[in-house]
């Protein structure tokens, strides 16, 4: 292994190796405060690492602050402001662990630990991440409360801000799959922004430091995830802490994990901040960024909302061809860990350069509305009598919900009076008195993504509350 951190170790040796070092957390990050907060406490006694608590949540939540290193540049890493964005969150619990106990990258970590002084803060919005929520338990946008400072959350980050007085600030987070670079149709997997300071977009000389990071390590994503690579939207918003941090003196880096095809618990965009925070860091201990210009980093395409989850196109709709886009949307199960999701239609119409992580092409479909299964029809598993969804879930499962499907059938009608917004185990949608979403039966943006495709009298395929049915291989996916 090489003293020197090259684009080789990172592409070949950490990908790898980084099994050795990921940390055990809910492979489908919807985890808590307490999972954190177990990692951190197994790292209290080990002399590389100082844990102090910086302050508490509303709900009085611990938020844990972790130094380690003694270099003279400091470097401030926090995560999860926003409770419903965990990856980075996760990615740090990561490298604390690398940090810890390297055995092929020894070099690389004393070379780190020795140039910088680093800070993290993993949990900034603990109570946030409880319910998987992106504000506080209060409501609040703690990304838009850096001039109030109205939460004790926002003020705990500003509090170490102040007392840190990084060199370098990482300010992490998760953006929707939505997000696209430029007009490529390719999603914005990692995003990166060097906020501006001013109204003005000012490029001081840690803004201008900032981007050169930024070039650095964007140079080595696209090697590995080449086209994937943004650049957030740089207007200014004094109320954000990244802008407010940058324009106190500190070169601040905005991440955003965004979309990878169908990972949607965004493992592998948590493998990609590990390897991006170890590159950022050894450039920054070691001045490798300094090479860079900050021409690389405004070539970098910006970010365009232009991606769906399911994307139909030339779809034959009341005598017309349009196109539909299909977005899902995670939906907390609270108090139980866990999330359901809900499908629904973004947009009909024409849809030029627009994308999706998955297109059906429709041409010579029809596709129209799904039915409502009610009791009285030949069907319906409980003859002319209603029955509740426990008595349904025994006859309907996945392993033969397909002859339904098959019908035109996209939802059921269940007795009781609980409303079918919520997660349920049945694998049509539930219809009651107080839950009748699947009986909105236009096509309209808004709307369940409840959605039959046939080809004469044939349904060959189907959208269940946005999940893509293949009738005739017996499949389905989100």
């Amino acid at each position: 292994m090489a003293e020197s951190l090259t684009t080789g170790d990172l592409l070949v040796w950490f990908p790898l190796n980084y099994r050795k070092f990921k940390e055990d957390l809910p492979g489908d990050r919807y985890y808590s405060h307490d999972h954190i907060t177990g990692i951190i406490d197994r790292y209290r006694k080990s002399p590389l690492f100082e844990i102090t608590t910086a302050g508490h949540s509303v709900e009085e939540r611990e938020i844990a602050l972790i130094r380690a290193g003694t270099g003279n540049l400091r470097v401030f890493m926090w995560a999860r402001m926003h409770g419903d964005e965990p990856t980075a969150s996760s990615a740090l619990m990561d490298l604390l662990k690398f940090l810890r106990k390297p055995v092929e990258f020894k070099e690389i970590r004393d070379t780190i630990l020795e140039g910088v002084t680093l800070y993290i803060m993993p949990l900034v919005n603990p109570d946030g991440a409880e319910r998987f929520t992106r504000e506080n338990v209060n409501g609040v946008d703690l990304n838009r409360d850096a001039i109030d400072l109205s939460s004790p959350e926002s003020r705990v980050l500003m509090e170490a801000f102040r007392k840190i007085k990084p060199h370098f600030a990482f300010n992490l987070h998760d953006q929707g799959r939505a997000h696209a670079v430029g007009k490529t149709g390719r999603s914005a997997t990692i995003s990166f922004l060097a906020p501006p300071p001013d109204e003005a977009k000012t490029i001081t000389e840690n803004r201008e430091n900032a981007m050169k990071l930024i070039t650095e390590i964007a140079g080595l994503l696209q090697v590995m995830i080449p086209g994937h690579i943004g650049r957030y939207s740089d207007g200014y918003e004094p109320r954000a802490f990244g802008d407010t941090f940058q324009s106190m003196g500190a070169a601040t880096i905005l991440i955003e994990s965004g979309g990878w095809e169908f990972d949607l618990p965004r493992q592998f965009q948590r493998e990609l901040n590990f390897i991006l925070f170890i590159r950022g860091l050894y450039s920054i201990a070691t001045g490798g960024y300094k090479k860079h210009g900050v021409e690389g980093y405004f070539a970098l395409p910006e970010n365009r909302k232009l991606l769906y989850d399911h994307l139909i196109t030339e779809a034959f709709i009341d005598g017309e061809g349009r196109s539909i886009g299909i977005n899902l949307k995670e939906k907390m199960r609270y108090p139980v860990r866990g999330v359901w999701f809900e499908g629904l239609i973004q947009a009909v119409g024409a849809l030029k350069g627009r994308s999706g992580y998955h297109e059906f092409l429709a041409k010579g479909y029809v596709i129209k509305p799904g039915k409502t299964l009610e009791p009285g029809d030949i069907m319906y598993p409980g003859g002319n009598e209603l029955l509740a969804e426990a008595d349904l879930i025994r006859h309907i499962d996945l392993s033969n919900f397909y002859r339904y499907v098959e019908e035109g059938y996209t939802n059921i009608r269940v007795s009781g009076e609980g409303s079918n917004k919520r997660f349920t185990l049945l694998p049509l949608n539930i219809v009651s008195e107080k839950g009748n979403r699947g009986l909105n039966h236009d096509l309209s943006p808004g709307r369940p993504a409840n959605i039959i495709i046939s080809k004469g009298k044939k349904t060959g395929y189907a959208f269940i509350n946005g999940f893509f049915i293949n009738v005739r291989s017996r499949h389905f996916y989100p």
